[in-house]
């Protein structure tokens, strides 16, 4: 018989994003991207899920990655999942060895309740056995991201587009990024705080803007308190488009925006260097699903207010642009260019009140993925996400790690299998 190590939740695991860390029912998270890492020399995993778990619908919640290869979706019920390792991959050259391990909890609009892990070794009893869980070993200073924003951020797939996202927020451009420099040996650390059909604008108590949703929570769980307990280093923010949708001038929008972004980098006083606003990525008359018909919901006057007729999508400067991308229109972003030139003036008020501050930068999209890499005219499909993913990556490389040259054209990303 094996021997079985314990534990209820070790301290050497690491939460990465949103979690209810010191509470009476602890650990629970709220937010998709949310995961636990750490490693371990044992074969099997066992993870108590508890009763204050919900699923959303019943999608395949959580999604589990040993070492570099496996990649494993299960339901997310309450009682024990466990996770079995092969052979190859928790033996290493020589013998044991650590392996990588990452739960996280993909689908939005589900909550996940940790109450234990176990690890199990499935050596003989008579073997030498160093079997235990270690926290991730990278050797790095801890660099968090926190991604900020509506479906574009959380990832989406609408019902009538089946299952584009068959691993949801894994395979979102921001978590792709983090996986990526965590696969380059930094310390990358991702606290998603997103959901589909967020507006940035409280309309009334009863619709609650990401102005307030981002303090207070999702129906007041998983708010300011449950945050990541290591400051961001860069905040990325991507929203606008339902706000849009609901008709919030852009006057107001902008005013609201201010206000918001400026109460971020206050509410970091510590470790906060850079805020990235990021134009949302524009409405598509033509998309993968359907290139002929309009968007479901949407008006062809409504697709032709975001509609640029005369626009080339390449950039003849990168050869990462899809071919066909220039045989449709893009879609312009919302909010554009007021939210540009609220860069400009919040990011030369700040440099004035501290040369040596939180800088602010503007992010444009147009361009960067069409309709044809998103499942329904607006949310990115899987190749959408992996084409968002390379042009941050290659920002995130220039601008956040200078010299580090961590962009590799030939492997740019780490994307989910």
């Amino acid at each position: 018989m094996g021997q079985t190590v314990k534990y209820e939740v070790p301290p050497e695991i690491q939460f990465h994003g949103r979690w209810d860390l010191d509470g009476p029912n602890r650990y629970i998270t709220h937010w998709a991207g949310s995961s636990l890492c750490f490693q371990t020399t044992c074969r099997s995993i066992t993870v108590e899920i508890g009763s204050l778990t919900v699923p959303r619908l019943n999608f395949h919640n959580i999604l589990w990655r040993f070492g570099t290869k496996s990649l494993t979706k299960t339901a997310l019920v309450k009682g024990r999942r466990s996770m079995k390792l092969t052979v190859s991959e928790a033996q290493g050259a020589g013998g044991e060895k650590p392996r990588d391990v990452t739960i996280m909890l993909c689908d939005w609009g589900a909550k996940l309740q940790i109450l234990g892990i176990s690890a199990t070794d499935d050596a003989k009893e008579d073997e030498a056995n160093d079997s235990r869980l270690l926290a991730p070993s990278l050797g790095t200073t801890p660099s968090p991201m926190l991604f900020i924003g509506d479906s574009l951020v959380s990832g989406f797939t609408p019902l009538y587009s089946g299952l584009v996202l068959p691993h949801g927020s894994y395979q979102t451009f921001g978590s792709i990024i983090v996986r990526t420099l965590r696969g380059k040996g930094l310390d990358a650390r991702l606290e998603m705080v997103a959901y589909p059909g967020i507006r940035l604008v409280t309309t009334n108590q009863h619709s609650k803007g990401m102005e307030d949703v981002f303090w207070d929570g999702i129906d007041g769980a998983g708010g300011w308190d449950q945050r990541s307990k290591d400051n961001p280093e860069d905040i990325f923010i991507c929203i606008g488009t339902n706000d849009r949708g609901w008709g919030i001038g852009s006057e107001e929008f902008i005013d609201h925006y201010k206000a918001f972004v400026r109460k971020l980098r206050d509410s970091y006083p510590e470790g906060l260097k850079r805020m990235h606003l990021i134009s949302p990525f524009g409405v598509f008359p033509e998309s993968r699903k359907d290139k002929d018909k309009d968007l479901p919901g949407k008006s062809g006057a409504e697709i032709e207010k975001f509609k640029v007729a005369d626009v080339n999508m390449k950039d003849p400067n990168n050869k990462d642009d899809s071919k066909d991308a220039d045989e449709i229109s893009v879609g312009l972003a919302v909010y554009e260019p007021d939210v540009q030139r609220m860069v400009e003036e919040l990011s030369k008020e700040w440099s004035e009140e501290d040369p040596q501050g939180v800088q602010l930068y503007h992010i444009p999209t147009r361009g960067w993925i069409n309709g044809h890499k998103t499942c329904d005219g607006i949310h990115p499909a899987s190749e959408g996400h992996e084409a968002i993913a390379i042009r941050l990556l290659r920002y995130v490389d220039n601008l956040c790690f200078p010299g580090g040259n961590l962009f590799d054209p030939q492997n740019p990303i780490y994307p989910a299998p």
